[in-house]
């Protein structure tokens, strides 16, 4: 009877240790979950691996503490842990990508390339899976490496151990984000518990190894930055977790969204003051990385409000009538299924941008999408050394010195995300054009190269009276046009392998680009061109005419006079004020050359007006282009008739005529 009551009792009491444990375990787990779902991933680890010490065979736990190693950027453990949920009976498909995310990261390629494939078998919708597996095939992965002999890359002076990212161009310095801690501070009692650091401010450097926060006014309690500038310095546009005049606010599932926020300075090194709303901040969803058109009136940025094509996206709103317009979604030629950040819009209006989605060389990767017409094209991977395996993003550059810098995580640094330098190297090309029947070198001819990828167009440097020379940029290849009075047009091609073959075997190539023109028939008043036009233009009633003095041009010149900027920023204003208008271009030139230059010249100028409203946010289905060359004078000066100069500007014009409104 003793023997059946002490094994009772012994059964009894191992189910309550059972259960006891079970609830311990539960408890365990609740808390772990706890620190995922409030973003404390650095604590939630710890948890989750004294649970799997306990229990290897919990899969939630096992896939969870690989999401808080990718969260906070650790690609090798989230590789070892990616690696086990993998196989995890049920295990969604998304856990496939974010092995094969882990597995480039880390450079193992291959294999990053077989779990690509795998993802794209599970997750057929999502065309990032074919995409990175056919990027990481031998043939294509060198396409990443191809111009890396035109970079030079350092390490800035000024990083810090901790986090330094996001530079821009500031008062001949520059504004960075920075989580560092300042010599001579007090402690912070307030730290950013993903991953237990402090929170971001904006520091300011003039060069070297010094930094300085840029101004209490500015800095919080929480994270800044980062920032984008007027062209006056005067005004500031930064992001800012969503505190404003001392309130702190949430979405409804209780997470703090980034926003925002505009400032104005009075002085160089003064107070920001007047901090304002952009009008399309949420407390719902984030939206900062702002960056500014050359114009200052398109501000591009990162949002992961609804209705995106993935993670987070660009977006655009264009300032008219005082006010900031509706986001417009920069479409799925830009935006992925994954994470497009921190947009930076150069002086031509071409688009830079960090993203996960497009394929690379691993996780963030920055890209250009040129612009054309208005439209930014189809994206380009920047490829090595500026890209790396791993995170590489915050890009800002200066055409004038062809320096700039970005942001990379990759190893060799000093922290955790470090600012790098870089210097982009040209090839000098000159030009001559030439004869074609006799191979003489022909003076004072005009030379034009054309973006193939943008189509802009732009004069080539005339070094003396036979020699021209002009930049080149990464990735396109040049069309090379030259012309004179008296000859037809000539054409050259400059290829991209050319500029490749100059950079990475330092071939010289100088002088070797020649363009040949043929000779046409020289008209005479006895001898006029046939079938010439004869109409003039002065003026019809019933064609409606903008009301600006007209945009006119230099004898023999296609480029845009300060005056006549002014006259198209008042087209520009227009158009924006009444968004429906529609109109034409049409550009005209005096007598003095033949008809066959002079159209070819007023087309010149209409491409050159056409482009500056475009630059400027105008939408090109408003606009239409016509060239006339001498066909529609404003003033009757026939050819070979002795006009005066004044008469002669007159006719040198672009004119624009409503068509629609």
């Amino acid at each position: 009877m003793k023997n059946i009551y002490a094994g009772s009792l012994l059964i009894i009491l191992l189910f309550l240790l059972i259960g006891s444990v079970a609830h311990a375990q539960a408890l365990r787990m609740s808390l772990a979950n706890k620190k995922y779902e409030d973003y404390h991933y650095t604590d939630a680890i710890q948890m989750y691996e004294a649970i799997i010490a306990d229990n290897a065979d919990n899969a939630e736990a096992t896939e969870k503490l690989a999401n808080c190693y990718r969260k906070i950027n650790d690609s090798k453990n989230a590789e070892i842990w990616y690696a086990k949920v993998v196989t995890i009976e049920k295990s969604h498909p998304i856990n496939k990508l974010y092995y094969a995310q882990a597995l480039a990261k880390n450079q193992k390629y291959k294999e990053s390339q077989k779990w690509y494939k795998a993802y794209a078998q599970a997750a057929k919708t999502d065309p990032r899976g074919n995409k990175f597996a056919l990027s990481y095939n031998d043939s294509i992965m060198s396409n990443f490496y191809k111009d890396s002999a035109r970079y030079q890359v350092k390490l800035a002076d000024f990083n810090s151990p901790e986090a330094d990212f996001s530079p821009m161009f500031y008062r001949g310095g520059m504004v960075f984000c920075s989580n560092r801690k300042m010599e001579g501070t007090k402690p912070v009692k307030h730290t950013f518990q993903w991953n237990k650091t402090n929170f971001l401010d904006l520091y300011f450097t003039s060069g070297g190894t010094d930094a300085s926060s840029l101004h209490q006014n500015l800095n919080s309690r929480y994270h800044e930055g980062p920032v984008s500038f007027y062209a006056s310095e005067d005004s500031i546009i930064f992001t800012r977790n969503n505190y404003f005049q001392g309130k702190y606010k949430t979405s409804k599932d209780k997470t703090n969204k980034l926003k925002i926020f505009f400032a104005t300075t009075k002085s160089e090194g003064g107070d920001w003051a007047n901090i304002t709303n952009f009008p399309y901040n949420n407390d719902e969803y984030s939206a900062g990385h702002p960056t500014l058109s050359s114009d200052g009136r398109t501000l591009y940025f990162t949002s992961d409000m609804p209705g995106g094509q993935g993670g987070t996206d660009i977006y655009k709103s264009i300032y008219s009538k005082g006010k900031w317009g509706k986001p417009i979604n920069l479409g799925a030629e830009i935006n992925t299924k994954g994470n497009e950040m921190f947009p930076f819009i150069d002086e031509n209006n071409d688009l830079y941008f960090s993203s996960d989605g497009h394929a690379g060389l691993g996780a963030l990767d920055i890209f250009v999408a040129r612009n054309k017409a208005g439209k930014h094209v189809s994206p380009q991977n920047l490829g090595a050394p500026l890209n790396s395996s791993q995170d590489d993003f915050g890009y800002i550059y200066k055409e004038d010195t062809e320096e700039g810098y970005f942001t990379s995580n990759r190893d060799g640094g000093v922290g955790d995300d470090d600012i790098y330098s870089f210097k982009r190297k040209t090839c000098k090309f000159i030009v001559v054009v030439v004869n074609e029947k006799t191979n003489e070198i022909i003076k004072n001819a005009k030379v034009e190269g054309t973006e193939k990828e943008t189509t802009v167009n732009f004069p080539a440097e005339s070094l003396n009276d036979s020699i021209y020379s002009f930049k080149t940029k990464l990735r396109t290849n040049y069309a090379l046009t030259a012309f004179k009075e008296g000859f037809e047009e000539g054409n050259s091609l400059l290829t991209e392998e050319k500029l490749l073959r100059c950079l990475q075997y330092g071939e010289d190539i100088s002088d070797t680009i020649r363009i040949p023109i043929r000779p046409i028939e020289a008209f005479t008043e006895n001898n006029p061109p046939p079938n010439k036009p004869k109409y003039r233009y002065k003026g019809n009633p019933n064609v409606k005419v903008i009301e600006v003095t007209n945009v006119y041009f230099d004898f023999d010149k296609y480029y845009i006079r300060a005056e006549a900027a002014k006259e198209l920023d008042r087209v520009i204003e227009i158009m924006n004020q009444y968004p429906n208008l529609k109109i034409e271009l049409s550009s005209h030139t005096d007598t003095r050359a033949t008809n066959y230059y002079n159209i070819r010249l007023a087309q010149r100028r209409s491409r050159a007006s056409y482009h500056y409203l475009v630059s400027r946010g105008i939408s090109p289905e408003r606009l239409v282009v016509n060239s006339f060359g001498e066909n529609k004078l404003a003033l009757d000066c026939p050819d070979f008739k002795d006009c005066s100069e004044e008469d002669h500007q007159l006719n040198r014009r672009t004119e624009v005529i409503i068509l629609a409104y």
